[in-house]
């Protein structure tokens, strides 16, 4: 008789498979498409959503990526960052067919400070567009914000893809 047990981890795309059999125990790792459908899933293929990074080290490998890394500097519980960052993975997973990819650096962490003198944030959130490490690009949330113009922020990330 077999029993199985699904935990979901720290993420939503990547749960654990244990399976408890009489004679042996398999584990295995496996990760979901982030996509919800096959259509958007044919559309978008090498889109990632990396993990948040918590420390200037994790990023260097993803900065130096040949394909456009939207570097979201965001703040955890912040209404701005927190509608901001929803919007981004959104449409990097579902909704553009350009080739890209999506990280968040944690701000609050003392470890990524330096990553915000290295590329001029200032503002809280701002998404910074990086092509084998270059900034390309960045976006801002304006003072007197209420919601994520859509649109807008979906053209600048296609806009940045395209470069």
């Amino acid at each position: 008789m077999k029993r199985f047990f699904i935990t979901t981890l720290c993420r939503p795309h990547t749960a654990l498979l244990l399976s408890a059999a009489t004679t042996s125990t398999a584990l295995y790792h496996f990760t979901r498409p982030i996509h919800a459908s096959a259509a958007s899933a044919a559309a978008t293929p090498n889109n990632r959503i990396y993990f948040p990074v918590r420390y200037d080290y994790e990023f260097d490998s993803l900065a130096l990526l040949p394909t456009p890394l939207l570097a979201n500097f965001t703040l955890r519980g912040d209404v701005a960052s927190d509608r901001l960052t929803a919007a981004l993975i959104r449409i990097v997973s579902y909704e553009t067919e350009k080739e890209i990819s999506a990280v968040d650096i944690e701000v609050d962490e003392p470890t990524t400070r330096d990553l915000m003198y290295k590329y001029n944030v200032n503002k809280i959130p701002t998404v910074v567009a990086l092509k084998g490490g270059i900034p390309i690009g960045s976006y801002t949330l304006p003072d007197d914000f209420k919601e994520v113009d859509w649109q807008d922020f979906k053209q600048w990330i296609e806009s940045m893809a395209s470069k």
